[in-house]
C-alpha cells in the first residue's frame, strides 16, 4: 500500500518586504514574482511578519492573500494594485491582533499555480504598516507517494 507524506519543504523566501513599507490601510502591494512552472510545488505556507506604528483599531482586522496568475508565463492577471482582485483569487486571510508590537500570522497549505505567480497583500488592519520590518514570506513543498 503506497503511503503518502509531504515532501521537505523549500527553504523560507521573501514575497515582498520593502513593498509593504507605510502599505495605508485599504490598499495593496504585490509581492516579487515566482515562477512555479519549473519546481511545480503544490503547496506553500505563507507568513507575515506585520509591524504597526500605532495599535490596529478595526474590530476584527487582517491582511488577505491573494496569488496573482500570469498563466501565459509573461502577463499577469492584474498589474495595478489599485485594481481590485476578484475573489477567486484570494488565498486567505491573516488575522491581527490589536498590538503596536511585530505580529507572527499564518496561513497554511495555499494551493499553487502550475506556472508564474505573484503575491498581493491587502491592508484591512485599520492602520498603515510601519515605514520598516512588516515581512511577507513562503515555504514551498508538494506531496510524496512512496
Amino acid at each position: 500500500m503506497a503511503i503518502t507524506k509531504w515532501s521537505t519543504p523549500s527553504s523560507t523566501f521573501n514575497h515582498a518586504t520593502t513593498e509593504l513599507n507605510s502599505l495605508a490601510t485599504g490598499l495593496r502591494a504585490f509581492g516579487t514574482g515566482v515562477d512555479n512552472s519549473t519546481k511545480l510545488h503544490r503547496f506553500a505556507d505563507f507568513e507575515l511578519i506585520s509591524k504597526y506604528t500605532s495599535r490596529p483599531t478595526s474590530t476584527a482586522p487582517y491582511h488577505n492573500l491573494y496569488l496573482i496568475p500570469a498563466l501565459n508565463g509573461v502577463t499577469y492577471v492584474i498589474s495595478v494594485a489599485a485594481t481590485a482582485p476578484p475573489a477567486t483569487l484570494w488565498a486567505g486571510s491573516f488575522p491581527v491582533q490589536t498590538s503596536t508590537g511585530p505580529q507572527r500570522s499564518w496561513i497554511p497549505r495555499v494551493m499553487l499555480p502550475p506556472f508564474k505567480y505573484k503575491t498581493m497583500l491587502e491592508n484591512k488592519a485599520g492602520k498603515a504598516l510601519a515605514a520598516t520590518g512588516s515581512t511577507l514570506r513562503a515555504r514551498t513543498y508538494n506531496e510524496e507517494t512512496a
